[in-house]
């Protein structure tokens, strides 16, 4: 999966406290004016190729050759 398209996620950005500085078990973050970037893709450098890469963009109606989704079967969220 690694190096296809970088992924859009479920979790908000907010540029500031998105995750605890703690270890925790499936953070999300349901608030923020961004959607969470995970990943690389081709038209990323070989060290942005691997899951642990975060960054954020806006959500945007035009499509774009670099990013994608994976659909997941996952409980509701609240």
């Amino acid at each position: 999966m690694h190096g296809n398209v970088i992924e859009w996620c479920l979790d908000s950005w907010d540029g500031s406290a998105n995750y605890p500085a703690g270890p925790v078990s499936d953070p999300y973050v349901a608030s923020g004016p961004y959607w969470v970037l995970r990943g690389g893709s081709f038209a990323t450098d070989a060290a942005s190729c691997r899951s642990a890469i975060r960054n954020y963009g806006v959500s945007t109606t035009g499509a774009n050759v670099s990013n994608g989704f994976r659909v997941v079967c996952a409980p509701v969220l609240p």
